[in-house]
């Protein structure tokens, strides 16, 4: 009997201590940079500067770290892709993220590029970042997100 009285007092112990998973909505709007060589018409500049949805990407998520230096070498703790509107769910306890995006998971080892400073810092940074707090729940987290040259690769 004492057994299972123990028991019944230990199990709300254990949920109260163990971290609270949150449902996180998100979504994704993006403009993006001009990266091409040539001269675009205004139509085509007005249309990298008009928000859209970040549709059907594949997002990496990191726990966010207070130093920048460790930031490349943290494991990724889950993936999502995005919806046709750019939005996704996630289950994650409080705290701090941060997103790279599937363009930055890219296998760039064969592209001279790899070695320059700029591709080095950009493939080390992350995109995006969020915080799931308390009163996160049932609340759809809009990011904005813009969309830099990737250094990696050459220009158009």
């Amino acid at each position: 009997m004492k057994n299972i009285a123990f028991i019944f007092l230990i199990l709300p112990l254990m949920s109260f201590l163990s971290p609270q998973r949150i449902v996180v909505k998100g979504k994704i709007l993006y403009t993006e940079a001009f990266c091409e060589a040539k001269k675009q018409s205004p139509e085509y500049m007005a249309e990298l500067r008009r928000e859209k949805p970040f549709a059907n990407k594949m997002l990496y998520i990191k726990v966010l770290e207070n130093d920048p230096k460790k930031f490349a070498a943290l494991p990724i703790i889950a993936k999502v892709k995005t919806d046709e509107n750019g939005e996704f769910n996630l289950n994650l306890e409080r705290g701090a993220y941060a997103i790279i995006t599937e363009r930055k998971m890219k296998d760039y080892s064969k592209n001279p590029n790899r070695t320059m400073k700029y591709c080095k810092d950009w493939l080390t940074t992350l995109d995006m970042k969020f915080i799931v707090a308390k009163g996160s729940v049932n609340e759809t987290t809009v990011i904005r997100y813009f969309q830099e040259c990737n250094p990696c690769e050459p220009f158009k």
